[in-house]
């Protein structure tokens, strides 16, 4: 992989906008949520990951979307693909399935859980994944700690293992722990100073861009990911409003995760009227029932202390309307 490939910054886990009835993906929504994404300084983006609903996603669509994306960004930014998954086959299967993907994107992810069961050892997930790395080639290559089905960790060794193979740039790290964030970080560093490690917590930002992390990627980047850009970008030089920023995504956590990614379309179409519809596949108890009016008021009121954030500090950002609004009529 080329150095240049993967840069520090925001990496965005995409959504993936779906039709009314969601049996077909929305591109005109895709290509326009591509272009907001870059105009509000996104370094990257990630799609077909759990934000993108990536386990609901056919095996052709799940190459159509990252396609779509990589062709809507023309080279104005990277884009990395979740791209070994167990419903591929055979691990040779998988690995024909990633040098698919890997003719669509810059990188292709491997979703960590996709590798061993629950119950399975660290020592048979390596032996696995070395074995796709022999199937693969020398295309680039990520890794991505999703927490569903269920939540694999990469420990501090195996960190060091997948710098050292030099294949891996790309990190999405899901750990909710400083320490433990550090020892990984430390650890993969030690072997390769470039590797690239971004947290998936908003919580954890400056955290994790203090101990010389490369930036985010994760869902609250489809709220305001010029926010992340900002404190990926002044962190070090504005202190205090740093700080001023890290509260607030802090605070607004709990508010975007709550039935995600069913609140970031909420959020584009009521909030900032983007033509985009709320269809979800991805099935659970807590998306059974619709957001209630004192959830979308949440929404609403977060955007507004976000926008006062923003006056407060000169920080620019747009409205994804502005690349695909809700037509008048429906408004």
């Amino acid at each position: 992989m080329e150095e240049a490939v993967v840069k520090d910054g925001v990496w965005p886990t995409m959504i993936t906008p779906f039709t009314a009835d969601g049996k077909e993906i929305d591109w005109v929504c895709v290509d326009a949520l591509t272009n907001w994404f870059i105009a509000s300084g996104c370094t990257g983006l990630f799609t077909v990951c759990l934000s993108s609903e990536m386990y609901e996603l056919s095996l052709d669509e799940r190459l159509q979307l990252a396609d779509r994306v990589h062709k809507a960004a023309a080279g104005r930014v990277p884009v990395v693909a979740g791209g070994a998954f167990r419903d591929c086959g055979t691990l040779e299967e998988q690995a024909d399935y990633m040098v698919r993907m890997a003719q669509h994107c810059e990188a292709v992810v491997i979703v960590v859980n996709q590798l061993a069961l629950q119950d399975e050892s660290d020592d048979i997930w390596l032996h696995r994944a070395q074995q796709l790395l022999d199937l693969t080639a020398d295309i680039p290559l990520g890794l991505y700690e999703s927490p569903l089905p269920y939540h694999r960790m990469l420990t501090p060794a195996m960190m060091a293992w997948a710098a050292g193979t030099g294949r891996f740039r790309f990190h999405k790290d899901t750990c909710q722990d400083r320490a433990v964030m550090k020892q990984k970080l430390d650890s993969a560093r030690a072997v390769r100073s470039d590797f690239r490690f971004f947290t998936a917590k908003s919580v954890l930002v400056k955290s994790c861009l203090d101990i010389s992390g490369s930036g985010f990627s994760g869902i609250a980047a489809n709220f305001f990911p010029w926010l992340f850009v900002w404190l990926c970008q002044n962190y070090k030089e504005h202190a205090e409003q740093a700080d001023r920023v890290q509260n607030f995504l802090t605070l607004a956590d709990a508010t975007l995760r709550f039935k995600y990614p069913l609140s970031a379309k909420l959020y584009h179409r009521t909030v900032m009227g983007m033509n985009m519809q709320l269809a979800v596949r991805i099935k659970g108890p807590s998306l059974e029932t619709p957001l209630a009016e004192r959830d979308v008021t949440k929404l609403r009121q977060m955007h507004d202390e976000m926008k006062r954030l923003c006056s407060s500090m000169s920080i620019s950002h747009c409205s994804s309307s502005e690349f695909l609004a809700v037509p008048s009529a429906e408004a």
